[in-house]
């Protein structure tokens, strides 16, 4: 192989990678929604909620993984904590709609959907080591992921650490409407 073949193929490989609409096209697939009910109790050593301060946080991870933005997708759960004091429980109820791959007799209630990375907690971010793993194995069987890593850390209890849990995933996502 001379030294202008290999700088072609590697300008190509690189135009490839670098062009968003060539990458992205293949990731885009049909997929309808589903509605997904679960009782999530967090039960935490180190960080304690309080039942409003749960309901938010887990609002936004369903939010930020793509869950439908319905009216009342997270309420009230049973919660130990007395008024709105953190507790090491609480619980929230969830009624998320959640995007899966549309099966071939679904073509009328389908959408476009697309693999969306997403990163949950992490630098900056006050998530919970023990509230992160908990979304890992409770909430996210709810929706279609794939490439799963975290969280990066090994939770301890009783024992804050200094390194941000981070959760981070590519999940099916509705694509934006053409303009």
């Amino acid at each position: 192989m001379n030294g202008r073949h290999i700088c072609a193929t590697a300008l190509l490989a690189a135009t490839a990678l670098l062009n968003p609409i060539t990458a992205g096209a293949q990731d885009h697939q049909a997929a309808v929604w589903n509605t997904h009910e679960l009782d999530f109790q967090y039960m935490g050593f180190t960080s304690r909620f309080s039942c409003g301060g749960l309901q938010d946080q887990i609002q936004g991870i369903l939010l930020k993984l793509g869950a439908r933005d319905d009216r009342d997708i997270v309420s009230p759960g049973a919660c130990s904590g007395v008024g709105d004091r953190p507790s090491r429980i609480a619980g929230v109820h969830i009624k998320a709609a959640t995007l899966q791959p549309a099966a071939n007799d679904s073509a009328t209630t389908a959408v476009d959907a697309y693999w969306k990375p997403v990163i949950v907690g992490g630098g900056g971010s006050d998530m919970d080591c023990e509230l992160l793993q908990q979304v890992k194995t409770d909430i996210l069987p709810l929706f279609t992921t794939r490439n799963v890593k975290g969280p990066n850390i090994e939770c301890v209890p009783h024992q804050a650490t200094r390194i941000p849990a981070k959760l981070t995933l590519e999940v099916l996502t509705l694509a934006a409407p053409a303009q």
